[in-house]
């Protein structure tokens, strides 16, 4: 079984010019640029595992007709025709030992972070909505190795954000199974984050009765069990210990040490990791689940 982590980073403008990578020189004062990035890894061996992280000066992100179509040379993310009566979309990328297609349907109740899809960070508010679980085909390959996506048992996490941020963060996507056949995931975004007066942080809960809520993150205990990046020289933990303000317990690891998205000149480090979680309710019911952790960080200088 293979577990794919697919990301896409929209341009934005830089003035300040603090890391230029010096083999395409992308970066000067008031230039525009994006990246894009992507990993594959087979969580039954998280030893086969392959990622890049590529710049690109490529600013039109859109088709004539106005759908999002982040088109480059060996890699896509766009809008495509629906199926099945839902919105859908399709990545695809041809960068060498990370080679896949896939398209999703936004088929899943969508979860509005913070409840209405907003919420206040640091300075700034956040814009966020999630679609957790939408139905997907296609099929990608690692270490020469093709497998065809098996619709029935697998699901994309789809996940919009825009406008403000805290200045670093650590988020988690996590599913949690229901244990019972038939029954839909539930699915958990958990923002933490550092503010002035202490720790940040919320976590957005899509029930399986269809009911959504959020509880505050009443704390986060990283472990001692780390992984310090070649590519950019920041620490990561590897474990975290979140208490929900509910009671509920949980307990996130992530499968493999190396996960960081690193791109060159130490340009926005980040750590997009797959996790596991086990965990308990406040009613002592025990659970378990699967998702991606991000982590962000400023490089060392």
């Amino acid at each position: 079984m293979f577990a794919a982590a697919i990301l896409v980073f929209l341009p934005h403008l830089t003035k300040a010019v603090t890391f230029i990578p010096e083999n395409d020189g992308l970066f000067s004062n008031g230039l525009v640029w994006g990246g894009y990035q992507a990993s594959v890894l087979d969580i039954t061996d998280p030893s086969q595992y392959e990622r890049f992280t590529q710049l690109s000066n490529v600013t039109n992100l859109y088709a004539d007709n106005g759908d999002f179509n982040a088109s480059f040379s060996n890699y896509e993310f766009g809008s495509i025709a629906p199926k099945d009566g839902n919105p859908a979309m399709r990545t695809w990328s041809s960068v060498s030992g990370v080679e896949f297609d896939l398209s999703f349907e936004l088929s899943a109740p969508v979860l509005l972070n913070g409840g209405l899809g907003s919420f206040q960070s640091v300075s700034s508010a956040v814009n966020e909505w999630s679609m957790p679980a939408g139905k997907t085909t296609g099929w990608l390959s690692l270490n020469d190795t093709k497998v065809t996506v098996n619709a029935q048992m697998s699901l994309t996490w789809y996940d919009r954000q825009w406008n403000g941020a805290p200045p670093s963060w650590t988020w988690f996507a996590l599913l949690i199974e229901s244990g019972k056949a038939g029954e839909d995931v539930t699915p958990m975004s958990i923002w933490s984050y550092n503010t002035t007066s202490g720790l940040g942080g919320l976590a957005t809960i899509r029930e399986a009765a269809g009911v959504q809520k959020v509880l505050p993150v009443a704390s986060v205990q990283p472990s001692n069990r780390s992984y310090t990046s070649e590519a950019s020289g920041v620490v990561y933990p590897l474990d975290w210990v979140l208490e929900l303000n509910d009671g509920t317990i949980l307990h996130v690891s992530s499968v493999r040490p190396d996960q960081e998205l690193p791109a060159a000149g130490k340009v926005a480090p980040a750590y997009e990791g797959y996790v596991t979680v086990k965990g308990t309710y406040k009613s002592g019911r025990k659970f378990k689940g699967y998702g991606v952790v991000e982590v962000t960080a400023s490089a060392p200088a």
